[in-house]
């Protein structure tokens, strides 16, 4: 009979901590949208024992975190995300919040999923890499948005080699406007009207600004399996025949740039404390341009500082240490990228022509 009494109260002790212990949150989904990079979640937790509660993300992309990973009261977590770690476009995540008693049965574990979401839209620099899957460089007063644009680019990244033409047309609404469907590329001395090679017109998601976002049309290809020449000599044409929101046939050329290359290369090992000195062997044409940028690769931070603009004839321009330091990372691997460059400025029927070559370095920055 004591044994039955014993039981009895054990039984109703068990029912009573089933009962009591307890975890809840005061949301059911985390939104970051586009813009916001913290959250606050209110956990609610009750227990008796030495239970706990823990959170974690069984993601291998990480860029959900939270100030607090366990506890055993209740308590306000910060939720944050790292956005240059978000893909283009929606990224979902889930956190679990599990209440956690060495004795308690696997099949008795409480969790809680807590879906995440946040989204990324690129700048316009950021769209267009995304885009060609490579990296090219432009500098930002070519994206003027009372302008049509036309750039061919000879992008060298660690040896490889990608040829890049691309246009996109200017409007009195937007930096890009639709040109229909027939815009042409093609490399040569010739003048004449033969169409070349037609561009992809594509659409493109970005940032004009902090605030205004567009969806809008552009045209671009990879072209490094056509016979285009970076010489200094053969003049890239384009030309749209006209369409959408541009009645008009828009069509110039501007003389390519030849192949930029530093010699000597930058040294693998390179001291961040004292100045990078970067020579090339200049062209004979007085209107070509140089300038640098240095990117960081690194998984948690993305860093890039950039050198003006020189004219080709200096044959040198000089990194300070101010600017190799912002770019030093933990693991400090850094890409150099040296980059020649021609523009035309047609003020008259508001056009700007770039043709431009690159070549990136990795070098060690200590």
């Amino acid at each position: 009979f004591f044994t039955l009494i014993v039981l009895a109260i054990l039984s109703l002790l068990s029912f009573h901590f089933k009962s009591e212990q307890n975890i809840s949150l005061n949301v059911s989904m985390l939104d970051f949208g586009y813009k916001e990079n913290i959250k606050t979640v209110k956990i609610n937790f009750n227990s008796l024992n030495e239970s706990y509660w823990k959170v974690y993300s069984l993601s291998s992309n990480k860029w959900v975190f939270c100030d607090l990973v366990e506890g055993n009261v209740s308590k306000s977590i910060n939720v944050t995300i790292i956005r240059n770690k978000l893909e283009y476009g929606k990224n979902i995540d889930t956190l679990y919040f599990e209440l956690v008693n060495d004795n308690q049965n696997i099949e008795n574990k409480k969790i809680i999923a807590l879906p995440v979401i946040a989204f990324k839209r690129p700048s316009i620099i950021e769209a267009l890499t995304y885009n060609i899957q490579n990296s090219i460089l432009i500098l930002k007063q070519y994206f003027d948005s009372t302008y049509t644009f036309f750039g061919s680019y000879k992008v060298n990244h660690l040896n490889k080699e990608t040829n890049i033409g691309m246009s996109y047309f200017a409007d009195k609404n937007s930096i890009f406007a639709d040109a229909g469907n027939n815009v042409y590329f093609k490399s040569g001395n010739s003048t004449d009207n033969m169409s070349g090679l037609l561009l992809n017109k594509r659409s493109i998601d970005f940032y004009k600004d902090s605030s205004n976002f567009i969806n809008a049309d552009f045209y671009l290809d990879l072209i490094a399996n056509q016979n285009i020449l970076f010489d200094n000599k053969s003049y890239h044409q384009f030309r749209a025949n006209g369409g959408g929101q541009i009645n008009a046939i828009y069509s110039d050329s501007i003389l390519s740039v030849a192949p930029i290359e530093c010699f000597p290369e930058p040294s693998q090992i390179t001291m961040s404390t004292i100045p990078l000195s970067l020579f090339w062997k200049k062209t004979a044409s007085p209107d070509d341009s140089v300038y640098a940028v240095l990117v960081s690769k690194n998984d948690e931070s993305f860093k890039v500082t950039s050198i003006k603009p020189v004219n080709d004839d200096k044959g040198a321009l000089v990194v300070p240490p101010s600017l190799l330091a912002k770019v030093l990372t933990g693991n400090r691997v850094t890409y150099i990228w040296i980059i020649r460059y021609r523009s035309k400025l047609d003020v008259l029927n508001r056009r700007i022509l770039v043709s431009q070559s690159q070549k990136s370095y990795e070098i060690i920055l200590n």
